[in-house]
């Protein structure tokens, strides 16, 4: 059976890659769709899968950007902008990573802009 096959099939060298990538594209979904608490879990599982990581680095610091959007959202300010920090200074020389830098540039100007609007 198909099922069978699967069990007895050596798993790639990067199956851990594509098992984050699933996790984090379920978490991003999820996080649009409303289900935050559902996001975190798949985001969270991203980053626990780091060191397993072989190829595609770019994966944890994408899911540590969804997990402070999920934080922002959840009304954890602080969380989130240390979390978009750390996504800034700890990780680098991924592919796309110019692409997240610009993207957390946006959300931090837009977190202190909205912080500084409500006080």
């Amino acid at each position: 059976s198909l099922l069978e096959l699967n069990s007895s099939m050596k798993p790639s060298k990067y199956h851990n890659d594509n098992k984050a990538l699933t996790l984090l594209l379920r978490g991003s979904c999820l996080r649009h769709m409303g289900s935050p608490l559902q996001a975190l879990e798949c985001l969270e599982n991203v980053i626990s899968l780091q060191k397993d990581i072989v190829e595609d680095t770019y994966l944890v610091p994408y899911a540590i950007v969804e997990l402070a959007l999920i934080e922002w959202q959840n009304g954890n300010q602080e969380k989130a902008i240390l979390a978009l920090e750390d996504a800034k200074k700890n990780y680098t020389g991924y592919s796309l990573e110019s692409r997240l830098h610009f993207r957390i540039h946006t959300a931090l100007s837009e977190f202190k802009a909205e912080m500084k609007n409500h006080h």
